[in-house]
């Protein structure tokens, strides 16, 4: 089988299957071809690494993250299944108020992480920072959730390329984020996103929060899960239906997803 990426990497075929490998052959074909032809591609991968399973005694257990995209496309769906303009703006100032930096005894935090938190606080809250304490991480918001929120409104990443997301990526300088190529789903040029002020201070807001955390040293990954595992559709579509709990967001008849703010927005 071919997989152009990697035959542009190696100059040479994929003879093997592997995850990554699989990830990297669906996102290509989704540029090609229809979803339902997309879907058949998923399903017989799927058959071929059951069979390696069995015969090799491998312990493939892929799944597509972008398949619910997918399965939505070709059932018609995505025709009324998306947030409306304002309903995005509710879901962004829902998400403002989403959580706290961090608890201050917490019992899993070291003394050096409190300590670099308490002087990010002081400076936030413009106090000294022996004078932080317990009700100050309470009432600090987290820039976590609403720098997800405001960038994928802005340009529409999927769940996997929410998990995916650099720091790297990030120039609020310019108001833009630059995939690279080998990490944009197009896979043929960087991937040159312009991004709103808004977006661009919730980026720079949860840069400066972030660095203070002990789970973001050593990994150049911008958003990671409270458990310190990248973001997916197992995630993201449960943070999504806890913010527009927040909201006067009313769903009627709408299956909204993740995916729901992605077709808002090229609706829009």
């Amino acid at each position: 089988m071919k997989c152009s990426g990697i035959w542009m990497d190696t100059g040479e075929y994929a003879i093997e299957l592997p995850p990554e490998v699989a990830d990297r052959f669906v996102t290509e074909q989704m540029q090609y071809h229809q979803d339902e032809t997309v879907l058949d591609f998923i399903k017989s991968i799927k058959r071929f690494h059951k069979y390696q399973n069995h015969t090799k005694d491998t312990l493939y257990e892929w799944k597509y993250d972008d398949k619910d995209e997918l399965s939505a496309n070709s059932s018609g769906k995505n025709t009324i299944e998306y947030f409306k303009r304002h309903e995005m703006h509710s879901i962004y100032d829902a998400s403002l108020g989403d959580g706290s930096v961090k608890r201050y005894h917490n019992r899993n935090m070291t003394d050096e992480e409190r300590a670099r938190i308490s002087e990010h606080l002081s400076q936030r809250f413009e106090k000294p920072k022996t004078q932080i304490g317990p009700d100050d991480f309470k009432r600090a918001n987290s820039w976590k959730i609403p720098s997800i929120i405001a960038t994928c409104i802005d340009i529409r990443l999927r769940p996997i390329e929410v998990g995916r997301a650099k720091t790297s990526w990030v120039n609020t300088r310019d108001n833009e984020i630059i995939i690279p190529a080998k990490e944009s789903t197009k896979n043929e040029e960087p991937w040159q996103c312009k991004i709103s002020g808004t977006t661009a201070r919730a980026l720079n807001k949860w840069l400066d929060e972030r660095k203070q955390y002990d789970k973001y040293r050593g990994t150049d990954t911008l958003w990671l899960t409270k458990y310190g595992n990248p973001y997916g559709n197992d995630s993201l579509n449960p943070l999504l239906d806890r913010l527009m709990e927040e909201t006067d967001i009313q769903a009627h008849s709408r299956q909204l997803t993740w995916y729901s703010i992605r077709r808002g927005c090229a609706t829009m």
